[in-house]
């Protein structure tokens, strides 16, 4: 796997992502917008933006945020609002030293092979005083549309990409546990909370978020019209009875 590997599926999934998944993503963005009280007038750099969650919900609280990514189609669609983006890699950010009062880091440290370097980098554009808010998810988190999307893929001939078997198996287990994110954060003076959010999300939308996501798009857009109908409807049928998604992510706060 490599970072282009990364950037390119998500990229690829642009067209779809700004359906179910950054919706999804909206929700879990507001522990990000919530962690400080007054964002008016504080220089943020969102690392990993890809089409805008958490910059919307900082932006919206006043901050002033530049949006970073080193997908560059998913950046582009944040072309025209109310922030600049830039492309730009997480651990080489394209900013000068102590140029900001925040970084925020929504589900990007579970990403990177080094989330050490990325959050590194993030001290070294920081001013003293600013603080490090970064998401990834808990490993306690789960639920059974994950199973039954993938399942019915894999029966229409889809294959895991190899970029994200890797990523399951070496970057993503870097992260996804309280001492993980610590860990990652060695160095800083960094708190992890694990915190538990309903999303009010019903069977269609569900089954669009997990559609869209990064690894499962492009094999989805190969599919004929004909067979996308069956596949929705297939999906439909199957998830009448689904319980409530409940989301469990870790949020650190690292200041310096």
């Amino acid at each position: 796997m490599t970072a282009r590997d990364v950037r390119q599926a998500y990229d690829a999934s642009v067209a779809v992502w700004g359906d179910a998944p950054d919706r999804l993503y909206s929700v879990l963005a507001e522990p990000i917008g919530s962690a400080i009280p007054d964002w008016s007038g504080r220089r943020v750099v969102d690392v990993g933006a890809g089409t805008g969650a958490v910059t919307r919900a900082v932006s919206a609280r006043g901050a002033q945020v530049l949006a970073v990514d080193g997908a560059v189609l998913m950046l582009a669609s944040q072309q025209g609002q109310a922030w600049a983006v830039v492309a730009g890699d997480a651990c080489a950010l394209p900013l000068a030293a102590r140029s900001v009062d925040a970084v925020t880091m929504g589900f990007v440290l579970n990403h990177l092979p080094r989330p050490d370097l990325a959050l590194t980098e993030a001290c070294r554009v920081l001013r003293p005083g600013g603080v490090v808010l970064a998401t990834t998810w808990s490993r306690a988190q789960d639920h059974p549309i994950r199973e039954i999307v993938e399942r019915r893929l894999v029966e229409l001939g889809y294959q895991r990409p190899a970029w994200y078997d890797h990523l399951k198996a070496t970057t993503i287990p870097l992260t996804d546990t309280v001492a993980g994110l610590l860990a990652a954060a060695s160095g800083l003076t960094a708190t992890v909370e694990e915190l538990v959010l309903p999303v009010d999300a019903d069977p269609d939308a569900l089954i669009a978020w997990r559609l869209g996501m990064a690894h499962h798009a492009g094999f989805v857009a190969s599919l004929n019209p004909q067979q996308r109908t069956r596949l929705l409807a297939d999906l439909a049928a199957s998830c009448v009875d689904l319980p409530p998604l409940v989301c469990r992510i870790l949020l650190l706060r690292a200041q310096f």
